[in-house]
Formats: structure tokens, C-alpha cells, sequence
């Protein structure tokens, strides 16, 4: 995705579901759960990083009291 459009939804092409495209394989169920994994693992991150941070923040109130 480009710069800070992580958040915006998939495209509209990604959901069309053209007669017969996706009936003789399962590519577009891998893709949509690789996507999904994805955008899981990203904001898994995220949180980790804000509970980090949060504990940071506790810390350095302990040291400058």
C-alpha cells in the first residue's frame, strides 16, 4: 500500500466475483486471508508498541518523583 493508506479498505476489484474466476481455485481465499494476516499482525504491533509505551511512560513518572 502506498504511504499511510494501510488503514483505507481494499479495492473494489477485489471483491468482484467474476463467474467462474474464483469457482476452479482457491487463490483469491489465500490472498484474502494472507491480507487479513496481515492486517492483523500490523495492528498487533500497534498495540504492542502503545503498551510499551504506556509502561515507559509509567516508569519515567516513577523516576521523577
Amino acid at each position: 500500500n502506498a504511504r499511510s493508506q494501510r488503514d483505507t479498505t481494499l479495492s473494489w476489484f477485489w471483491s468482484l466475483d467474476v463467474q467462474g474466476d474464483t469457482s476452479g481455485n482457491d487463490w483469491m481465499t489465500k490472498c484474502e486471508c494472507l491480507v487479513l494476516l496481515v492486517n492483523w499482525l500490523r495492528m498487533k504491533a500497534l498495540h504492542n508498541r502503545w503498551n510499551e509505551e504506556v509502561m515507559l511512560i509509567k516508569h519515567e513518572m516513577q523516576w521523577s518523583i
